[in-house]
């Protein structure tokens, strides 16, 4: 009979902050979690699904996109870009906009022509590859299918729902995903108290949970994982390429500004290499370079000819992620220890073994161990 599993997931939960907690702590077995380059849209996909961005489809929320079905529109969002400079206005027209066409962050309106959102998130029905959230062995309850605005809510909900699921269920494996954390990390910073107080609510949760599961299931097996960590923000970077490079267009480069990340798709060579130049000169951050972009599986050329991680600590601001300056961020150099996630597991299956660190590969393959393969 296959061993049942329950696996919490938690966005953005650092691994130095162990320590903090009273429970999880305690798990016998302890791993920091390297997270793969990217924002969680990526990573998670790389946890449940072992999608790297080369066979995943995309890199990032938004990509360049020569076709983008937006174009049609240009006339409209060139009278909206107007408003750019004003701040309460431009803010209320990317709210009502990006009910109508998606999320749109704060990508100037001008630009929206040559942008499209083709990311989706793993958690989501809608996602179109297979995936272990797919398997029939495993019941998903994830606060990104509630409606509900309020994060903590949904998180809360889950853990409700979880607990109920569980009692009734016996011998049957569940993932629970807890969010809240990721967006109190952003806006009030890691180091907050809010921060803190919401790091000991999700270690009561995981304490209950485990502990009703284990009630239920002897000796089965417990996960508790994150995708990655948060680190503190110090200063934001406002950098104009346009002053350097004049305004982006189809015959010379173009770019998508994230919080960390800055990719740029350039169709004229020579500019290309001088943004590389001037890039490489400002003591930022680092253009990744072939081999690393081959490590991580973000080769493509549709995920930017020139790929640039933004130093640890700062941030693009404003950017297209938002024209606020957050107080954590994530999508750093994974080198960073801010940025390593948790791994914990409880039980009697033989895990492989790994150095002190996973990567989110090595996590796909373990958890499709436990949940699919030796299904007798």
């Amino acid at each position: 009979m296959k061993k049942p599993v329950l696996i919490i997931f938690i966005d953005a939960f650092p691994y130095k902050f162990l320590e903090r907690t009273k429970y999880m702590k305690k798990f016998p077995i302890r791993f920091k979690v390297r997270p793969s380059l990217g924002y969680s849209i990526n990573i998670k996909a790389e946890i449940f699904g072992g999608y790297a961005p080369d066979n995943l489809g995309w890199f990032c929320k938004w990509n360049y996109d020569s076709e983008s079905k937006l174009k049609m529109f240009t006339p409209f969002f060139l009278v909206l870009d107007i408003f750019r400079k004003i701040n309460l206005i431009n803010r209320g027209l990317h709210k009502f906009i990006g009910k109508i066409f998606g999320d749109i962050g704060n990508i100037p309106f001008r630009y929206l022509p040559f942008i499209s959102k083709n990311s989706v998130d793993i958690f989501s029905l809608s996602f179109p590859k297979d995936s272990l959230l797919k398997s029939k062995y495993l019941k998903v309850i994830a606060s990104e299918r509630f409606k509900s605005s309020n994060l903590l809510e949904k998180d809360f909900e889950v853990f409700k729902q979880g607990l109920k699921y569980i009692k009734k269920n016996s011998n049957s494996s569940i993932l629970l995903t807890f969010v809240a954390l990721d967006h109190i990390g952003h806006w009030k910073g890691p180091y907050s108290g809010e921060y803190h107080s919401y790091v000991l609510t999700i270690d009561k949760y995981v304490e209950e949970l485990k502990t009703y599961f284990l009630k239920i299931n002897k000796n089965a097996n417990v996960i508790v994982l994150s995708d990655h960590g948060m680190s503190e923000v110090e200063k934001g970077v406002r950098l104009d390429l346009e002053k350097y490079f004049g305004k982006p267009s189809e015959k010379k480069y173009f770019y998508i500004m994230d919080g960390t990340i800055l990719r740029i798709w350039c169709f004229d060579f020579e500019i290309c290499e001088k943004i590389k130049k001037f890039l490489n000169n400002l003591n930022l951050g680092k253009v990744l370079n072939r081999e690393e972009r081959a490590k991580y599986g973000i080769t493509k050329k549709k995920f930017g000819d020139i790929i640039f991680l933004i130093k640890e600590r700062y941030m693009f601001c404003p950017s297209f992620w938002g024209s606020k300056l957050s107080k954590g961020m994530h999508g750093y150099h994974p080198d960073f220890e801010n940025q390593k996630g948790i791994f914990l597991f409880s039980g009697d299956d033989n895990m492989e073994v790994f150095s002190n660190e996973l990567t989110p590969r090595n996590i796909y393959f373990f958890l499709r161990r436990l949940l699919i393969n030796n299904e007798n």
